[in-house]
């Protein structure tokens, strides 16, 4: 998922993720060679979201879900025992 941050204050693409895993496709041939548990970019592409596109709290809160927060509830939902592990960042 693409969201803003402190050094980003603002996002409308997922431009920047897309080429990464576009890099990642490069390389699949060759780490799938060393294990079958290397997720297919496929795979990836389906769940590379926009997340929130301003910045801070002020973009949060009702009324302003987004791609990415209906796949973390979506991910929350399913009936799988696995946990559902989120990165965030953050500043004090």
């Amino acid at each position: 998922m693409v969201s803003t941050g402190c050094w980003k204050k603002s996002q409308e693409s997922t431009v920047m993720l897309d080429r990464i895993v576009d890099a990642y496709e490069l390389a699949y041939p060759n780490l799938s060679v060393h294990t079958q548990n290397f997720p297919e970019p496929g795979d990836l592409r389906s769940i590379s979201v926009m997340g929130q596109t301003g910045y801070g709290m002020s973009d949060v809160g009702e009324g302003k879900d987004t791609a990415g927060s209906d796949l973390i509830i979506e991910a929350v939902d399913r009936d799988d025992p696995r946990p559902v592990w989120v990165m965030c960042g953050g500043r004090v």
